[in-house]
């Protein structure tokens, strides 16, 4: 069973084991499908120009000429990824499974989400409380984040790291 909610920001996406056993959720900002598209153009742009660039401004032989554009796809490749996906699941009993998935342009959602994701389990034992918390960022904007107190730890653990870039500059 899954449900979505619409926020103005981000869209909330919660899935539901069928034996009740876990409970998902994944956040993706609003802006994914926009910066998936300028990224797939850019990557595409890329490409095509050092195809002609290589092919038209240098004098190489054409071993060489492949060679180099397939360097130039390869590192765009590993460069430009898709914007990140980041969920969490509450497994009963057990613990938290925070994971992030920021893929690669050309592979499909399901073989980006087995291959290129990152994950961090924290089991229940290490878990202290769940707090949602409120932080203030430049130019005086408050933002409010869902973090994990974990014993032994010096810091908070951000379940949706969106907004740790802002919190870094404290």
């Amino acid at each position: 069973m899954a449900t979505t909610r619409l926020r103005k920001r981000y869209c909330l996406l919660t899935t539901q084991g069928s034996n009740q056993f876990w409970l998902k959720f994944t956040i993706k900002p609003a802006s994914t499908k926009r910066k998936l598209v300028a990224t797939t153009l850019a990557f595409a742009l890329i490409n095509i120009l050092s195809v002609i660039w290589i092919r038209k401004g240098l004098s190489l032989d054409r071993n060489m000429g492949n060679l180099l554009i397939l360097a130039i796809f390869v590192s765009s490749l590993l460069i430009l990824r898709r914007p990140p996906v980041e969920s969490f699941t509450v497994y009963r009993n057990y613990g938290l499974q925070v994971t992030k998935v920021k893929g690669l342009l050309i592979l499909p959602d399901a073989w980006n989400r087995r291959w290129m994701a990152q994950g961090k389990f924290i089991p229940r034992d290490q878990i202290l409380d769940i707090v949602i918390n409120e932080g203030f960022v430049r130019g005086f904007q408050v933002v409010f984040y869902l973090a994990v107190i974990v014993k032994e730890s010096k810091r908070l653990e951000l379940l949706f790291p969106v907004c740790s870039t802002c919190f870094q500059q404290f």
